[in-house]
C-alpha cells in the first residue's frame, strides 16, 4: 500500500463510496437513491417544513443539486412545496403521506444495513469515529 492508498482523504472517500453503493442496493427496489433518502429523512424530521436552502446547507449539497433531487421526490409524490407565509418566494418543502409511508418502510431496512456495516466495531469505536468525523466536518 503506497502513501496515497493510506491517506485519510482516500480512505474516507473509499469508505463513503462503499457505504453509498451498498445503501443504493438497499434502496433500489423502492426506486429511491441515497441522496433522495437523505433529503426525505431531513424533511420527515421537521414538522415545520424546510426550505430548499436549509436542506442544501444541512446535506452539504449545492442548491441546484438539491432542487433537482427535490423535483424527483415531488414527481414521485413524496414531498410537496408550499409558499412561505412571510415570503411567498420562499418555498417550504413538506413530506406527504406517501413519503411518510416510504420512510416507515425504509427506516428498518436502513437501520439493519447500518448495523451490518458496523458489526465489526465496538460501541466505543463507533462513538469515537462519530466524534472524529464531527470534528472533521466542523473544520
Amino acid at each position: 500500500m503506497n502513501d496515497f492508498d493510506n491517506s485519510l482523504g482516500y480512505l474516507l472517500n473509499i469508505a463513503a463510496a462503499i457505504n453509498k453503493n451498498a445503501l443504493f442496493s438497499v434502496l433500489a427496489p423502492y426506486e429511491i437513491t441515497p441522496e433522495q433518502f437523505t433529503l426525505l429523512t431531513k424533511i420527515y424530521t421537521s414538522s415545520n417544513g424546510k426550505t430548499q436552502r436549509q436542506l442544501a446547507n444541512e446535506t452539504y449539497k449545492d442548491e441546484a443539486n438539491t432542487t433537482r433531487i427535490l423535483k424527483k421526490l415531488e414527481l414521485k409524490g413524496y414531498v410537496e412545496k408550499l409558499p412561505g407565509t412571510k415570503d411567498k418566494r420562499n418555498n417550504f418543502v413538506f413530506i406527504t403521506e406517501k413519503g411518510m409511508g416510504l420512510i416507515k418502510i425504509l427506516k428498518p431496512l436502513v437501520t439493519d444495513y447500518r448495523k451490518s456495516i458496523l458489526k465489526n466495531l465496538s460501541e466505543e469505536e463507533i462513538k469515537n469515529m462519530k466524534a472524529i468525523l464531527k470534528k472533521l466536518i466542523e473544520n
